[in-house]
């Protein structure tokens, strides 16, 4: 059962994804070149690796180990969402602006099973919440109902909707997490979209309206009903002032054009230079640039994302377009397919042009290559565009 296919990637992956993409680049006299330790902040899924593409930034990550919110060791793959400390944004690079990773962290938004599938409507259910497959996440195998799943992408807080960027099967779990909206609390529960969730001792924060990250016990108690085992509320990281911003994602919040809310950051986009469309508001996604000064980014671009460029939650046609450059694990010439040693990606080569001189005769095992291309139809395989060696 196939995954729907989805729009294009703006940038590199976008997002729908989201999305939800977040960069930040400090000034302070930096040049664009890179020179000094500046700093950089980026959030959102990834695109494509040699090293690590985010918001169509590579970012260097040797020597870096990517970790979870717990401390824990990941192994990135395609569509994971990830928080990049860094520094040295270089955008005079071709064809890419680089940077250097500090530290990365991988965040996801649900670990739970498939509860249900909609394959017109393009959506998972997963612990009472509405996911959505569209743009057409990236994935380790075909996602079916009863699956346990760990979901990676942009949540849109306004409407209780999450968009998949990545969906990866997991077992063997201690708990279920969920991050999400209380909807209503009682003397003994609470909910969080289709969820209800049961406790002993209310969790400190819990409150109608509050964001919250939550461990849940592996089996329900009932039809849509967990046992909480913890809970946090959910904090977005604010830039400090002076700081370079460019952030992509859900207006979560709308007051004005000078005050609303994406990623966690309040942005004031009465100055700004509009496109894409006219209407701001809660449940549009958008991206921003500009500075930011007390606290608030002072945005000077706004753009409007819609569906057919990867934003307002999906519903796109063209698949997502993502870039790797890695060695090859293995090559299968009857298939006409490989496995990058990456994420144990697959590629399709069967459509690929060949560029630098290189020849379907000479993919071998161990072979560093770039390969270009998107998503198929189902997220598992990279239908490469175009292949070259890797000098």
């Amino acid at each position: 059962m196939n995954l729907p296919q989805a729009f294009p990637l703006r940038r590199a992956l976008a997002a729908a994804l989201g999305s939800l993409a977040l960069l930040v680049a400090c000034g302070g006299g930096v040049s664009e070149q890179g020179t000094g330790t500046q700093p950089v902040y980026a959030s959102g899924p990834i695109s494509g690796f040699g090293s690590v593409i985010v918001n169509g930034v590579r970012y260097d990550d040797t020597g870096v180990t990517a970790k979870d919110d717990s401390g824990a060791n990941v192994d990135l793959l395609l569509g994971m969402v990830v928080q990049i400390d860094g520094e040295k944004l270089d955008r005079s690079t071709t064809p890419l602006p680089t940077a250097t990773a500090k530290a990365i962290t991988v965040v996801s938004e649900l670990l739970g099973r498939v509860d249900a599938r909609d394959d017109v409507a393009g959506t998972l259910t997963i612990l009472g919440q509405t996911v959505s497959i569209l743009p057409t996440p990236a994935t380790d195998r075909a996602v079916a109902v009863g699956d346990l799943v760990e979901v990676y992408g942009l949540y849109d807080v306004s409407n209780q909707r999450y968009t998949a960027t990545r969906i990866q099967h997991r077992s063997g779990v201690s708990a279920l997490r969920l991050h999400g909206k209380v909807g209503s609390v009682g003397s003994n529960s609470f909910t969080v979209g289709g969820a209800t969730i049961r406790f002993t001792t209310a969790p400190d924060g819990l409150a109608v309206g509050a964001v919250m990250r939550l461990k849940l016990a592996t089996s329900p108690v009932a039809a849509n009903t967990w046992t909480l085992l913890s809970a946090q509320a959910s904090t977005a990281k604010v830039p400090a002032d002076d700081t370079e911003v460019e952030v992509e994602g859900v207006i979560s919040s709308y007051t004005s054009l000078s005050s609303l809310v994406v990623q966690g950051i309040t942005v004031d986009a009465s100055g700004a230079a509009l496109s894409g469309g006219t209407t701001l508001a809660a449940g549009v996604t958008i991206e921003a640039e500009g500075k930011m000064q007390g606290g608030v980014l002072r945005a000077t671009k706004v753009e409007i994302k819609k569906a057919e460029d990867g934003g307002g939650g999906g519903g796109g046609t063209e698949p997502v377009e993502v870039e790797i450059t890695s060695a090859i694990a293995s090559v299968n010439a009857a298939s006409k397919t490989l496995v990058l040693n990456k994420g144990s990606q697959k590629v399709d080569y069967s459509a690929a042009t060949f560029r630098g001189g290189l020849t379907a005769a000479q993919l071998v095992a161990g072979l560093r290559i770039e390969v270009k291309g998107v998503l198929s139809s189902d997220g598992t395989t990279v239908l490469a565009s175009e292949i070259k060696a890797d000098n």
